[in-house]
């Protein structure tokens, strides 16, 4: 059997990461090749306009948020129907501004609501997809500015089509704690989980138990509890069925872009941004911060 390779396209730390997945795996890394499955690894494109040239080119490839494929937030995916009526989505991060230097005018540059926050969208999204509330129909965003000129908290309020606001809050101003929460309530129950520093998940505030990564060496513990082993294997289970999920498209990629240059937008006009965005789809989203 010939060995699976894939491509990697996109942001340079977070392919690093899937090329150590991909090892892992015992697949090859390369750029070329008509059976190379390509991943882009979120945010899918620096614009708007390049996103949507994305989606339209076609062929096999996938948007990576590894985010998804964690044990902690696939149980709370299979459990979410067990809430009833959801009252309650909402999502909160917490971080030390990154070590690396940023720079405002680099191609995908931008601070914490393309960065952080990019993957609490995504799973805002698709859990409000999910319980029924459909797709976003306006952002309401609100953000402060660090030393490098660059957002570095960001609050959100994001109204879905079915009624429901799902409100998220990301920031870079923590000292020395990680923390990353998610919540869905609803009349019959209350899931809560959390993915950084570590795996949990509760139930109406009992632990709920989580299978343990089967991990043969542990030096890649991390690429398994990350989700992104499982995420690699899981796009390559779909590539081969011929049916990539829907949280895997570009198309769902381009959706969670959308959002933040939406909320980026909110933020630079202090008002709420209807969806589908209307505006300027060739403009990075720290252009509508900073004007």
């Amino acid at each position: 059997m010939a060995r699976r390779s894939i491509g990697i396209s996109g942001e340079a730390a977070a392919a690093q990461v899937y090329a150590a997945g991909a090892a892992v795996l015992g697949w090859d890394v390369r750029s070329e090749g008509a059976d190379v499955d390509i991943i882009v690894p979120g945010p899918l494109a620096p614009t708007l306009a390049l996103a949507d040239a994305s989606v339209d080119a076609g062929g096999r490839r996938a948007f990576g948020w590894p985010l998804i494929t964690t044990v902690a937030v696939q149980e709370l995916l299979r459990r979410a129907p067990s809430v009833g009526a959801v009252t309650d989505l909402s999502s909160r991060s917490t971080r030390p501004a990154p070590s690396v230097a940023l720079s405002a005018r680099s191609p995908l540059s931008g601070g914490v609501l393309l960065s952080s926050a990019h993957d609490q969208i995504a799973l805002t999204m698709l859990v409000a997809r999910l319980v029924g509330m459909g797709a976003p129909r306006s952002v309401t965003a609100s953000v402060e500015f660090g030393a490098s000129g660059l957002d570095n908290a960001a609050d959100m309020a994001i109204e879905f089509v079915g009624g429901l606001t799902a409100r998220v809050h990301a920031d870079w101003q923590s000292e020395s704690v990680t923390s990353q929460e998610f919540q869905l309530a609803g009349k019959a129950g209350v899931l809560r989980s959390e993915t950084d520093p570590r795996l949990s998940l509760e139930f109406n505030g009992e632990r709920v138990q989580l299978q343990a990564a089967n991990v043969a060496d542990e030096q890649h513990r991390l690429l398994h509890e990350s989700g992104v082993v499982a995420m690699l294997k899981t796009i390559a289970a779909a590539f081969d069925a011929g049916t990539l999920p829907y949280a895997f498209t570009l198309a769902f990629g381009r959706d969670v872009l959308e959002v933040i240059v939406a909320a980026s937008a909110s933020a630079g006009r202090h008002e709420p941004v209807a969806l589908p965005f209307d505006g300027d789809r060739s403009a990075r989203p720290q252009q509508f911060l900073t004007g």
